[in-house]
């Protein structure tokens, strides 16, 4: 682990650029930003009339030349000249980004010191605040950034920032400690295994007196080969996968905790276990899967034996559920916290209690462009006693009355699919190896059709584009749609909706001005949709 100490870094981790417009007729600083995001445009080619500018489907027209989009997605800044030339449009693209919170992880060392380690990387660098005077930036293979602070009490806030971005809202964390004064071990209060593979085991230990120090665990106090078997912060049950017994019926764990800063360290007293190896398969095959909207929990049993259920809602303290016996327990979920659950039996033959961790998949929106109708999601993966750590991925999507479903490879973001209707559900599902599929939470999304209309046309001035209000992307070619001036009188009617209009009524050409639109259309679904909206419509 390395170890830097610095009391102010003042560089700037983004430097102004200029995102252009198509015909490079007006800029803003940067092609995206985080929400709330606020845009502000510099116009290069002033025109003898004002302009105005469209930001957002479906709000009017304006001449500020400054705007705050507040919702994720993806826009058009569209740029509309009173003046004689041609063509009478301009446009970028702006990207609004929902920000996530930065994760990282503090280590505590001596003398009110501590080192933050960045664990995140959705964001190109991050600012590393210590308290409200100080802060270092990061990026890249940067040495962890560490910090002395006057006290014990420190308060701790990351900031991260994406490259050619405007930043000011994304992601903040802030975490506040007390540091201790000297070193001390946790106590290790159990622990509990189970076969992974032929001969490999996830061990659980369970411990208490834990703090933010550098851990490390292993069988010798200084291991010879100077591998441990885990480094690393500790939790209050702390699982180690890939763990070899060496067909020893007995382990003694030994924990060393370090000062990360001046290499100090202090090593526990042994905790020693005995190994029942035929306890240790009773559990193989379990694994905890969401049935509806229950949990099914599937301990892989040949045998009934009384099992003790305890659950933990969100990384909390376990506590008793159930006694169960058989192969299956179905728990009636409420809510949508992230469920756990530990299980625990006794074989009283030999009075051996064996302990396994079991988790369903828990998934939940991280965002959602309505433009798209793209989905990306955060994801926990399963935590079972299956014989496959890699299992194959596949997101489930079907109709809200389940009579249609379409399955895929998960990709992450995805699309919903329009054939499932408006609104359709979303799962994971985990295929593994032993034909055992575990699927997540369902999650209800919304199908959005939108279609994009224009914000401006130009009818027959000679230049041959845009001479006709069309609509793009419609779901289908039934519908109709309705031109109103702005007097809200209707001028014109028509259930040819591919083609559009091209500025003419009965009475002639109708003159240049703004004009509201109503679209109505036949959805995949078969349900009809109506979409409203304004133009403006340009003559020489």
């Amino acid at each position: 682990m390395k170890k830097g100490l610095f009391l102010l870094m003042l560089l700037p981790i983004c430097l102004k650029a200029q995102h252009f417009s198509k015909l490079n007729r007006f800029s803003i600083e940067f092609p995206q930003g985080c929400a709330p995001a606020t845009v502000r445009v510099t116009e290069y080619t002033p025109p003898s009339q004002p302009t105005s500018f469209f930001y957002e489907e479906g709000q009017p027209d304006i001449a500020d030349t400054s705007y705050t989009f507040t919702e994720p997605g993806t826009y058009q800044i569209i740029q509309l000249l009173g003046e004689d030339v041609t063509p009478k449009t301009d446009t970028l693209t702006f990207t609004v980004i929902d920000p996530p919170a930065p994760e990282f992880v503090v280590y505590f060392c001596s003398s009110n010191e501590v080192e933050v380690e960045i664990t995140d990387t959705f964001y190109d660098s991050y600012r590393v605040y210590f308290g409200s005077l100080d802060s270092i930036d990061v990026q890249g293979s940067d040495p962890n950034p560490g910090y002395s602070f006057p006290d014990a009490n420190a308060n701790i806030t990351v900031k991260g920032f994406l490259n050619n971005s405007f930043n000011g809202n994304c992601g903040t964390t802030e975490k506040s400690f007390t540091i201790p004064n000297s070193l001390f071990t946790p106590q290790i209060t159990g622990t509990s295994l189970y076969r992974s593979c032929d001969d490999s085991y996830t061990l659980n230990i369970g411990f208490s007196n834990t703090s933010n120090f550098f851990y490390s665990i292993g069988f010798e106090a200084n291991p010879s080969s100077g591998i441990w078997l885990y480094e690393g912060t500790l939790s209050d049950i702390t699982s180690i996968s890939g763990v070899e017994l060496n067909g020893d019926t007995q382990k003694c764990l030994y924990v060393k905790v370090t000062d990360i800063c001046n290499g100090n360290s202090v090593t526990s007293d042994p905790y020693c276990f005995f190994i029942d190896y035929q306890m240790l398969p009773r559990l193989q095959g379990a694994y905890a899967t969401y049935s509806g909207a229950n949990i099914l929990l599937h301990f892989g049993l040949n045998d009934s034996y009384p099992l003790d259920i305890e659950r933990s809602a969100n990384n909390q303290n376990f506590t008793y559920l159930s006694q169960a016996t058989g192969a299956n327990f179905i728990d009636n979920v409420s809510g949508s916290p992230t469920y756990s659950y530990r299980v625990s039996f006794t074989d009283d033959s030999c009075d051996s209690t064996s302990q396994t961790i079991l988790a369903p998949p828990k998934i939940s929106f991280r965002a959602f462009d309505r433009e798209t109708n793209q989905v990306t999601l955060n994801a926990t993966a399963p935590v079972n006693v299956l014989n496959d750590d890699q299992p194959s991925k596949y997101v489930v999507l079907y109709s809200q009355d389940s009579s249609q479903l379409l399955e895929s490879t998960y990709t992450n973001p995805f699309t919903l699919n329009p054939v499932l209707g408006e609104y359709q559900y979303i799962r994971l599902k985990y295929s593994y190896e032993d034909h055992v599929d575990i699927y997540s939470n369902a999650l209800l999304a919304h199908q959005y059709y939108s279609v994009y209309v224009p914000k401006a046309f130009t009818p027959y001035n000679g230049d041959g584009l845009n001479d006709r209000l069309e609509f793009f992307g419609l779901p289908s070619e039934e519908g109709s749609f309705d031109i109103y001036n702005r007097w809200g009188e209707m001028i014109y009617s028509s259930d040819q909706l591919t083609l559009g209009w091209d500025g003419y009524t009965k009475q002639g050409k109708v003159p240049q001005g703004t004009y509201r639109y109503k679209i109505r259309f036949k959805t995949p679904g078969g349900d009809m949709k109506s979409q409203v909206g304004t133009f403006v419509l340009l003559r020489d």
